[in-house]
């Protein structure tokens, strides 16, 4: 249903789909990357990378400032290009703990 009110890829070849859940009690991030691209919706460009946040309905201020936080890191050319050539999932995570 959110992705019919509005897509939630960016541009710059980045999604950034998220919802909130009553189930939980601290955001979750889910990263997904492919060098090639894919097609995320019809309306858009092909996406690399897709970071989709879970958040806690109780909680929208730590899900809120995780959006924005990954919103600034991504804004950045370079910070992509790293993200996109990076190696494995492990060094996905280690320069996005060296950005932030």
């Amino acid at each position: 249903d959110r992705e019919n009110v509005m897509s939630t890829a960016i541009g710059c070849n980045i999604a950034l789909p998220h919802v909130t859940s009553d189930m939980l009690d601290k955001p979750i991030l889910v990263i997904g990357v492919d060098k090639n691209g894919i097609t995320y919706d019809e309306s858009s460009e092909m996406v690399k990378m897709i970071f989709m946040f879970v958040g806690p309905s109780q909680n929208r201020e730590a899900y809120l400032e995780a959006l924005v936080r990954t919103s600034k890191i991504l804004k950045v050319e370079k910070n992509r290009k790293m993200l996109i050539d990076a190696s494995s999932p492990s060094q996905v995570i280690s320069i996005l703990k060296g950005l932030d």
